[in-house]
């Protein structure tokens, strides 16, 4: 049976599916699948870590810096807390070029964050560094998580760094922004 609606001079056919309930399936399913494919949520994230420079010297990522009283690169290896993962081992590198006797900026920096059950956290870091006292300094920057392992495979997030230390062996380093996975 064909339905026609006339309307002005013209009849027109209406659309009536044969089978209705096929039709509310299909929004049924393309509804579902539009859910499953929301942005994981954002959450919170901040992890305190003690610190220790474990090498430093020359590294392929640092070009156009001259190891020494330039700068050049740092591995840091350390251990501490952050929300989401507990407990955790950290170990990084970065690049430092000294700047006006009293500043260092830190860049292209890598640090992975491991926690007791494996699964780990990458982020990238920059920032920088001043002379407070004699052979001490704060720091501050910024992170950029760029997934993990587990359940932060597709982890991302932002967030700032700062800290104090000595930078020829130890420092205390904070992190507080947020995480999604």
């Amino acid at each position: 049976m064909k339905l026609l609606v006339r309307k002005g001079g013209l009849f027109v056919k209406l659309f009536k599916p044969a089978m209705p309930y096929l039709a509310w399936l299909m929004v049924l399913l393309l509804t579902s699948a539009s859910l499953a494919y929301a942005a994981p949520p954002s959450r919170p994230f901040k992890a305190t870590m003690e610190m220790t420079v474990v090498g430093q010297g020359r590294m392929e990522k640092c070009p156009v810096i001259t190891p020494g009283i330039h700068g050049g690169g740092q591995l840091l290896s350390g251990t501490g807390h952050a929300t989401h993962l507990g407990t955790v081992q950290a170990g990084g590198s970065h690049c430092a070029d000294l700047r006006q006797q009293v500043n260092f900026y830190f860049f292209n920096g890598e640090m992975t964050l491991t926690a007791t059950n494996g699964d780990l956290v990458h982020s990238d870091y920059s920032g920088f560094l001043t002379l407070v006292s004699a052979g001490v300094y704060s720091f501050e920057g910024n992170y950029f998580i760029k997934g993990g392992t587990g359940r932060f495979q597709d982890a991302s997030g932002t967030g700032a760094l700062f800290g104090t230390g000595d930078f020829s062996t130890n420092l205390t380093l904070t992190a507080e922004g947020r995480i999604s996975y």
